[in-house]
């Protein structure tokens, strides 16, 4: 598993690769933690709860589920370090569900770097096949 982040002046492209789809979500949320603090570590501290649909399309899921991640950051604090997330499909409904972990953003012991404020479909790539799942996404900061 792992994931790259590519910047450009207001906007960065992260790409997870992984074996499954959910575990390339939970690489997702290690970059936006990655964006989000220039000094720190998320420690694992807690968990929260992760439960994102999308009709029809499997790159808006991706876009919910970072999207989401700005909500938890921006009312609960979270910064995602980990943790597990399923993704289902079942009349062409995909919905990611699972537990992520990680921490409470601390300025004590967290300084931080750039704020995501959405991740967005332009050029989003959201797929699985045999060789694993790829997840790439545009996030506007």
């Amino acid at each position: 598993m792992s994931h790259r982040l590519v910047e450009s002046s207001s906007d960065i492209v992260v790409e997870a690769n992984a074996p499954d789809l959910g575990q390339a979500l939970v690489e997702v949320a290690r970059a936006f933690t990655e964006v989000t603090l220039a000094q720190g570590t998320a420690l694992d501290r807690r968990a929260e709860a992760i439960d994102v649909e999308s009709r029809g399309d499997l790159p808006l899921l991706a876009v919910r589920f970072v999207n989401q991640l700005v909500y938890l950051l921006n009312t609960r604090g979270f910064l995602p370090r980990g943790g597990e997330v399923r993704v289902s499909h079942e009349r062409g409904l995909w919905r990611a569900t699972g537990e992520l972990r990680g921490d409470t953003l601390d300025p004590k012991r967290h300084s931080v770097g750039s704020e995501v404020k959405a991740a967005t479909l332009h050029e989003a790539v959201c797929q699985e096949d045999a060789q694993g799942a790829r997840v790439r996404l545009l996030l506007d900061l």
